[in-house]
Order: C-alpha cells, then structure tokens, then sequence
C-alpha cells in the first residue's frame, strides 16, 4: 500500500440514490481504521457549492466541486433517477472524461454507468445496471455489451 492515502471522490448529484454513495463513503472511510493505516482519504464533490438533495431529499454538504477538488485517485460515480438528468449535463460529462484519463480506478455504481456511457467510456466494453434503465443503457450505448444477468462487471 502507498505511503500517502489514495484520494476517493464520490460525486454527489441531486436525486443520487443515498445506499450508492453512502456505501461506498461508508467502506472506504472505515478501511484502516483499526490497524492505523488510514489508507482512503474519502470525500464529497459536486458541480457547485450548495446542498445536494439525494433521493428522498436527504440534504448534503459536498465537501468539494469540480474546481477546488484534489486530484482523485479513485473516483465513484454513484446511481439514482438524477443520473437522468447529469448524462446529459455536458459540465458533468467533461469532468467525468477528464478524470477518467487520470484516475487509477473508474467506479460506477448502479444507473452511475449511465454517466460513463453517455460520457463514451464504456465503448466496447461490458456493462450492467439496475434492471430497470437497462433498454436505457442499451440506447445510449450501443457499442457496449450489456449483460443483464450480472450484478457487478469489473473490467
């Protein structure tokens, strides 16, 4: 493991669905804790500075937006009915595209593939979602192998 923690942006939308990016805060966040490691430094970002309201309008504070964020070593793009409207945010495509280019690891997690895919990150590669945004999924990225059977794809 580095010397120094692996910086682990969630993006945070209005509508995220709460379980998709709390689980994940949640695991990386207590990972070290034990043994002293502290190996994930976790945080919050979204497009601006202003509260998030979250599926059932749970209110949060991102703790950073596109500008003032560090440099995320792993970045998790979390689902929810708000991934709708940010695939088609061109703000939030380019950050996502930009990222992509400089992170060690991509996360989607949920409809959060809906973003990659419209960002034109899952091209030719294979991809799963809530079975309900799959024909969505399919439309949007045509040129991605979409299994319906799986719950996760690592690739």
């Amino acid at each position: 493991m580095a010397n120094h923690p692996r910086n682990v942006a969630i993006f945070i939308f209005d509508e995220v669905e709460v379980l998709d990016f709390c689980g994940p805060f949640e695991v990386f966040s207590v990972t070290g804790k034990r043994d002293g490691s502290n190996p994930f430094n976790v945080y919050t970002v979204a497009q601006e500075r202003r509260p998030v309201l979250a599926r059932n309008e749970l209110s949060i504070n991102p703790r950073y937006t596109f500008a003032d964020c560090p440099a995320p070593d792993i970045l998790i793009i979390p689902g929810g009915f708000g991934t709708r409207r940010e695939m088609n945010n061109a703000v939030v495509l380019d950050w996502v595209k930009q990222l992509s280019q400089k992170t060690e690891h991509l996360l989607s997690v949920c409809t959060g593939d809906l973003i990659l895919a419209k960002a034109g990150l899952l091209e030719g590669l294979a991809a799963t979602t809530h079975h309900g945004a799959i024909s969505l999924l399919q439309e949007i990225a045509p040129n991605t192998k979409i299994d319906a059977t799986k719950r996760f794809i690592d690739i």
